[in-house]
């Protein structure tokens, strides 16, 4: 039977055979492989298909009751059912549209765009695609709720819509392990473990759509930074606090960031120790910062060693009466209670339960995306290769006798395109030789013992890369997918985003920002707002080793009017409402809540928004036609809250109470 999923006049929808691809543990030194899963379809009565491998028990169901709002729109429900434990590296479902014409999407940039010949991922936001029957007919498939990816190929006449339930690259892990760093992307699904999304397919005009925004109150991009405390230091953190002369700091400015601290002192070998929340002086100052409206989140609990269980539990739960963080940031790589050292597993510390107990919702462990931040700010739009950005910084520096910033940039160049085990031994050989600059400068020892431990690191790297143990750095997805996917936040238990559920605890991706006043400049920042972007900054503010392209000026000691130059901007476009600039915790409780939301149009001008949580979801945006009349838009049956025209939309904003159901009415201009 041709697996005709849904019909409606000359418009059709066909089910292809999904796309599969599993992780399967072989004998030893044996990597995992594809299985392609070729079965078809099965129909079972007229609204319910399904696809059984023996691994993944997929369905796909059309339903034809729908709510009361909007009784012309059926519903498409696509779901996956482990039928036994299985690793599940990539899943599909692949939909077929009949469609001579040139279909549109809503791409990445939150735009309406053609779909050419090309391959395009949405992600960060609603799946929506538009196209035309054979007698003229719009139609539109829709997710209702939750960030859901799809790519999106047309071929002159049939639209191929692939809707990723679940994939590796959707929720990137690490673990380190003494062979080396382990990904431990393509989580175990369980026998009864199962995802499911929800679809809408309905009839509509051109001109009468709308889609959720991605930030509250009509922010057309976000950005947030996570700065990490290995570089601290007093006076640095005093001057970049308030500034110097002429030049006004962070403070005041209402900016926002994640601090990271060590709250515990330690000794460190053969080098003065970063100060920690025991120093009085440092958390007088990071008092200040708190108050101007940033998060102090634990980066780890001391800067070297691991402390006693009984102690770990004790600092944590004091750490948290205290300062209130949302966010852990994992620091280090032989501490013990860190999760990308197997703290979650450890008995003694439990980890992931600790964090709970304490209020925490997110953790950071070791993940960037794979984008230098002189490519790009924006997670949502990975470059495939940002070679060229980075060799043009490359030559800059070196045309300007900086050579060891410029040798630093030749490092990330080589990560890019060296691949595979090659890759991964000149990343760990770049990494030993920075080491060796950075224990020269601090004088953490001799220069023949320091010697001798760079030479035993690229000997580890090469032996690891390309030892019986190879196999283990095999990744579950490829960088495209990685990229294309733009994971950016999901559940630690190795779920999609749009799977998340009130126990979860979220991990969450950034992008290395080390060159500071290379990669944080007005233009970067203005490019993230016109991509309606998302930036997570992994910095060191504050540090300043000779290698690096730093915000303070190594003559001086200030900061570098390149940097204020950057903040101001960054200053104006928060306040002008396009810059949504929370703290990590903020932003990933935001993102969290919203996966719950269900947006669902009904009918011309009409769109209804069920928050099925216990809390109300404040501020947020829905994107409207950019000719909808602001005074016609009805919220609840009252003026929205806010308004802002971008240059293609009307964004308009309002509060979601509680366990609601709110609809939204607009009309034409005039």
């Amino acid at each position: 039977m041709r697996p005709v999923l849904w019909k409606g006049g000359d418009a059709e929808i066909l089910l292809l055979p999904p796309q599969l691809r599993y992780a399967q543990e072989g004998e030893e030194g044996d990597s995992p492989h594809a299985d392609t899963g070729h079965a078809g379809w099965v129909a079972e009565g007229e609204t319910r298909w399904i696809h059984d491998d023996g691994k993944l028990l997929l369905e796909v169901c059309r339903s034809e009751r729908e709510e009361e709002t909007a009784p012309e729109t059926p519903q498409l429900l696509i779901r996956g059912t482990a039928a036994r434990p299985v690793q599940v590296e990539l899943c599909a479902v692949v939909l077929g549209i009949p469609c001579s014409n040139e279909p549109a999407c809503i791409d990445r940039f939150l735009r309406w765009r053609r779909v050419g010949r090309e391959t395009l991922f949405t992600a960060g936001g609603q799946c929506v695609v538009r196209w035309r029957s054979p007698d003229g007919t719009p139609f539109e498939l829709r997710s209702i709720g939750g960030s859901v990816p799809a790519r999106l190929t047309w071929d002159g006449r049939k639209l191929i819509v692939e809707v990723f339930l679940d994939a590796a690259a959707l929720h990137p892990r690490w673990q380190f392990s003494p062979q080396g760093k382990i990904s431990h992307a393509a989580a175990a699904w369980t026998p009864g473990n199962h995802l499911a999304l929800s679809f809408q397919v309905l009839q509509v005009s051109h001109a009468r759509t709308a889609i959720a925004a991605r930030y509250p109150r009509g922010a057309e991009a976000g950005f947030a930074l996570t700065d990490h405390c290995d570089f601290d230091d007093c006076d640095r953190l005093e001057t970049f606090l308030r500034g110097g002369i002429g030049r006004q700091g962070w403070l005041g400015r209402g900016l926002k960031m994640t601090k990271g601290v060590f709250t515990l002192p330690s000794s460190p070998p053969g080098r003065p120790a970063v100060p920690s929340l025991e120093d009085d002086r440092y958390r007088g100052l990071i008092e200040e910062l708190r108050r101007d409206g940033s998060e102090i989140a634990p980066h780890a609990l001391s800067e070297v060693g691991t402390v006693p269980a009984p102690e770990f539990h004790e600092t944590l739960a004091r750490l948290s009466k205290a300062w209130s963080p949302s966010t852990w940031i994992d620091h280090g790589n032989t501490i013990r209670y860190c999760y990308t050292m197997g703290g979650a597993g450890e008995p003694e510390y439990r980890l992931l339960d600790a964090l709970r107990e304490n209020g925490f919702i997110g953790l950071w462990s070791y993940h960037d995306a794979p984008a230098h931040g002189c490519a790009t700010l924006n997670q949502f739009a990975l470059p495939e290769s940002g070679s060229g950005a980075i060799l043009a910084r490359l030559s800059r520096h070196l045309l300007k006798g900086e050579l060891l910033i410029g040798t630093h940039y030749g490092r990330s160049l080589l990560e890019g395109v060296v691949r595979g085990g090659w890759g991964e031994a000149v990343s760990q050989s770049m990494s030993a030789l920075r080491g060796l600059v950075v224990g020269v400068a601090r004088r953490e020892g001799t220069i023949s013992a320091l010697m001798t431990r760079a030479w035993r690191r690229i000997r580890g790297g090469f032996g690891r890369s390309f030892g019986p143990s190879r196999h283990l750095f095999n990744l579950p997805y490829t960088r495209a997918e990685l990229a294309g996917l733009g994971a950016v936040l999901y559940p630690e238990r190795g779920s999609p985003l749009h799977q998340w559920v009130e126990s979860d605890l979220l991990m969450f991706t950034t992008i290395e920002a080390v060159h500071t006043r290379d990669i944080y400049t007005p233009g970067a920042l203005e490019r993230l707002v016109s991509e309606r972007g998302l930036h997570i900054g992994h910095t060191y503010l504050l540090n300043d080793l000779p290698y690096i392209a730093g915000l303070f000026s190594r003559r001086t000691r200030r900061i570098t009017g390149e940097w204020t130059e950057f903040l101001d901007s960054l200053t104006a476009g928060i306040r002008s409402g396009r810059i949504w600039n929370p703290t990590a915790g903020e932003l990933l409780e935001w993102m969290r809540d919203a996966q719950a939301l269900s947006v669902r149009l009904a009918g011309a001008g009409a769109v209804v928004l069920v928050n099925p949580l216990d809390r109300v979801l404040a501020g947020f945006s829905l994107l409207l036609p950019r000719d909808a009349s602001p005074q016609s838009v009805r919220w609840a049956g009252s003026a929205p809250a806010g308004w802002r025209h971008w240059r293609d939309w009307l964004a308009v904003w309002g509060d979601l109470p509680p366990r609601s159901r709110t609809q939204v009415h607009w009309g034409n201009t005039g």
